[in-house]
């Protein structure tokens, strides 16, 4: 649920703010207009509500995966189900 309130709250803002917001930081001649503002937005949405998901149902629960967590680390961790 939190990432479902995390992508809807960032795709407002990307909706609602990114004209604004991209023409302080690149000039009101290169601002992004609403459509591809909103469109980012929903990506933004669905990107964020997929990655609870994305992890856990690669492999089966309880398989062994080998995890990479940096540069000379590496982990063997079981999965989990949800």
């Amino acid at each position: 649920m939190t990432h479902l309130a995390l992508g809807a709250a960032g795709a407002l803002g990307l909706g609602l703010l990114g004209p604004w917001a991209s023409a302080i930081l690149f000039s009101d001649a290169n601002k992004a207009d609403t459509a591809t503002s909103v469109f980012y937005g929903i990506s933004f949405f669905f990107l964020s509500a997929s990655t609870p998901s994305s992890g856990t149902s690669s492999f089966p629960p309880g398989a062994r995966v080998l995890s990479f967590c940096g540069p000379g680390c590496r982990q063997l961790r079981e999965s989990r189900s949800w």
